[in-house]
């Protein structure tokens, strides 16, 4: 019987043209001797083979250097060593070794037949149980994304419930700090009224003590003309919150002249304000809202600013010897929409984009009556001029909040 390596030459030739193609370095230290060896003895032919057994990839790169006349037969077998090939190899030495082995090389053909369709059977079973496994996989993967996509779609609704509690509770705590700054204001209205009517009923006792007096004593009684008028003049300011109107005032009554500031008082001080509180003649005030709320606190957050400013507002009507009208304009989008834009007795309106200026000037043109703009923007305050508005300083308003 032929030796192993007599079974498979062109494999064993194959193998070694492949370590030929090696650098030096490349080459495994246990066939440097066999890539260097010039016949291929027997020794050679043992240790290529130990090779061969060791190495897939020398197998892999043998096949690359096997001839086409080669291939098909023992020696491709013996390098691609499929399931079986030791029973090929078998069974070509049993028929390479006479008649007697041709019946034993028969057999191990058919055994190895037998193996190769065995090995088709089960890769053809692993292909279908992989195929069958990438499909669970889909469906599992298919059935995950929908359970995340049903997740993240109740997060958004809990997200968007979330909010919309917050922007309630905000509007809830905007309103009750509203609510509150209105309770103050009517407070400090009712006690100054109070405050108020002490002074009156003090002021009507000394007068009703003066004329008890002066009945007695003769006066203008008696026929003091003078002494009568003047008594008069007296008990006509006590009836009236606030002082008898002067000269241009009793013409502003009577013609509807606009207004005008008093000799000595200045549109940017507080005594402007105070002058204003004591006119009789019914008018309608119009406040730049930031650029007043900004005098009056520190507070960075406009809703507190201008929540302090329409506390201050409120109690000018109520102070006001005659009607008055307040109406504060902010150039900026309302908090509140659809809410009502009157708080108490003051107007407020937000112009929703569009200047403050513009509609403040526009206001003090076409309202009709008595008119008084109060900013500390020169051009708004000439502009409200020229509409036949009085203009006074946000700086009067906040001098006389602190002066109060």
């Amino acid at each position: 019987m032929a030796h192993a390596h007599q079974l498979v030459p062109a494999a064993l030739d194959a193998a070694r043209e492949a370590l030929r193609d090696l650098d030096t370095d490349q080459i495994p230290a246990d066939l440097r001797r066999v890539a260097a060896a010039g016949a291929l003895t027997p020794p050679i032919a043992a240790a290529l083979m130990k090779g061969l057994d060791r190495y897939e990839w020398l197998r892999e790169r043998a096949l690359e250097h096997l001839p086409d006349g080669a291939r098909g037969g023992i020696d491709e077998a013996f390098l691609v060593r499929d399931p079986g090939w030791t029973v090929t190899l078998a069974g070509d030495a049993m028929a390479r070794g006479g008649e007697d082995g041709a019946g034993r090389a028969a057999a191990a053909a058919a055994e190895r037949d037998d193996a190769r369709e065995q090995v088709q059977r089960l890769r053809r079973a692993l292909k279908e149980t992989r195929e069958a496994a990438s499909e669970d996989q889909r469906r599992s993967r298919r059935a995950l994304e929908e359970e995340r996509k049903a997740r993240r779609a109740e997060q958004a609704k809990l997200a968007r419930g979330a909010a919309g509690e917050e922007a309630t509770i905000a509007d809830l705590r905007e309103r009750l700090a509203g609510a509150e700054a209105e309770t103050a204001a009517v407070t400090a209205a009712l006690q100054a009224a109070r405050t108020e009517g002490r002074e009156q009923r003090r002021a009507r006792a000394a007068a009703e003590a003066e004329l008890a007096a002066t009945s007695a004593g003769g006066g203008w009684s008696a026929g003091d003309a003078e002494g009568l008028a003047a008594h008069l003049d007296r008990t006509a300011r006590m009836s009236r919150p606030g002082g008898w109107p002067g000269p241009d005032e009793a013409a502003a009554v009577a013609g509807g002249s606009p207004l005008r500031l008093p000799s000595g008082v200045r549109p940017d001080g507080a005594d402007a304000v105070e002058w204003l509180l004591s006119s009789a003649p019914p008018a309608t005030v119009i406040v730049d809202g930031y650029n007043a709320a900004f005098l009056l606190t520190d507070a960075a957050v406009p809703a507190a600013a201008r929540r302090r400013l329409e506390l201050e507002l409120s109690r000018l009507p109520i102070l006001a010897a005659g009607r008055l009208t307040v109406i504060v304009v902010y150039d900026a989008q309302d908090p509140l929409a659809g809410a009502g834009r009157r708080k108490g007795n003051l107007e407020v309106v937000f112009t929703d984009g569009r200047s403050a200026d513009e509609h403040i000037v526009e206001l003090a043109g076409r309202l009709e009556g008595r008119r008084v703009v109060v900013s500390n923007d020169r051009e708004v305050r000439e502009g409200a001029e020229a509409a036949g508005a009085i203009g006074l300083w946000s700086s009067a308003l906040a001098d006389w909040v602190g002066r109060v």
